[in-house]
């Protein structure tokens, strides 16, 4: 969408959730606000996963395999326009190197991380990349193709991440958002959405690195976290119990279906930020049994979000506001927050039934 003004895109955008919401959620007159604007149009993204072939670094074709190499791109950040170079130098040193994932560090003055990805063991690659001198590439990360391990080749295996002025350690490729100036819009407004978490209990669902646990959740009765990926989890855990020490905070490992069963029923706000497909019927399904006060949707796909706002709301929901988000500027991607409130009869149960009199004269 580069060739389209930045205007335009946000209203091509507002359409797009606005259509996904009458169409697929049935939706006729949402409670769409304007689509929030990126701080920065290009020079925005801090991670990117590059693709190789032959030696050469680059992206995917649009539905396609094929390789388009790349020497610049204005959507990344700069210290990773700045790495590029380094990292085709890599490409052509590791053999089987298949796919690299390049992050930017958010240390003032720091390079970036470069993630591997391919069948070279962790010996080979170490020998390809002897005697190799690199300046912007600050931290070398390998994964092993297995068992998704991962091992510092150079510098850290993880750096950290900073939202709503708390730091969060993110490992290697372990899921954040790409464009930090947005992702504070979005703390901001899952906090605005959630309201005072004194005496709550707030449960953090697809929670990645503890994201909303650790910076919305801040001094409930309790906060529980979920998470299925290792990594993410790792983090997660790490972050509670070690960076932030935050004892009110418990992390679970494990995937949404299998975890919400087994935890007390009724908290007051259940966040959501699954993947791009959504939740899956299973975990929507025991989300909704377990009858959350409130709901906080953070969806990056308004067709999937679409889907699961029916739902939510067949059972016994009310949309209250969507507000999109543009995390990617120049793309047709966005972001999008969402709250869903439990209609009052459902919290304090059905209305009594009136009492039956009998008439004069009847037995």
């Amino acid at each position: 969408m580069q060739h389209i003004a930045y205007e335009e895109q946000l209203k091509i955008k507002h359409k797009m959730v606005l259509d996904s919401l009458r169409r697929i959620g049935h939706l006729q007159s949402p409670p769409l606000k304007e689509v929030r604007p990126s701080l920065k149009r290009f020079g925005y993204r801090s991670r990117a996963r590059l693709h190789i072939r032959g030696g050469l670094v680059g992206f995917l074709a649009l539905r396609s395999h094929e390789l388009v190499p790349v020497e610049e791109c204005p959507i990344l950040e700069p210290q990773l326009n700045e790495a590029l170079p380094e990292v085709r130098e890599i490409a052509r040193r590791v053999p089987g190197l298949s796919q690299v994932l390049l992050r930017a560090r958010r240390e003032e003055g720091a390079g970036a991380m470069c993630v591997l990805f391919g069948r070279a063991s962790k010996e080979e690659t170490e020998r390809a990349l002897s005697g190799l001198e690199l300046n912007r590439v600050q931290d070398i990360v390998w994964v092993d193709p297995d068992s998704g391990q991962v091992w510092a080749l150079r510098g850290e295996e993880s750096a950290f991440e900073f939202v709503a002025e708390t730091p969060l350690r993110c490992t290697a490729h372990a899921f954040f958002q790409v464009n930090p100036s947005v992702t504070e819009v979005l703390v901001r407004l899952v906090q605005r959405a959630v309201g005072d978490p004194k005496g709550k209990v707030i449960w953090d669902l697809y929670a990645g690195v503890g994201t909303f646990a650790l910076t919305v959740a801040k001094n409930p009765k309790k906060a529980v976290a979920v998470e299925a990926d290792p990594l993410a989890y790792g983090d997660a855990a790490w972050n509670t119990r070690e960076g932030l020490r935050r004892p009110w905070v418990e992390v679970i490992h494990g995937a949404v279906e299998e975890v919400v069963p087994r935890l007390p029923p009724r908290p007051d706000v259940a966040i959501l930020d699954p993947p791009r497909g959504g939740c899956s019927k299973e975990a929507l399904r025991a989300i909704l049994r377990a009858k959350p006060k409130a709901l906080v949707y953070v969806s990056c796909d308004p067709p999937t979000f679409a889907r699961d706002a029916a739902e939510i709301c067949k059972r016994g929901y009310r949309l209250e506001w969507v507000e999109p988000l543009d995390m990617f500027p120049q793309t047709h991607h966005l972001e999008l927050v969402a709250k869903f409130s439990m209609r009052v009869e459902l919290v304090e149960g059905p209305p009594p039934k009136p009492p039956r009199f009998r008439r004069k004269g009847k037995a």
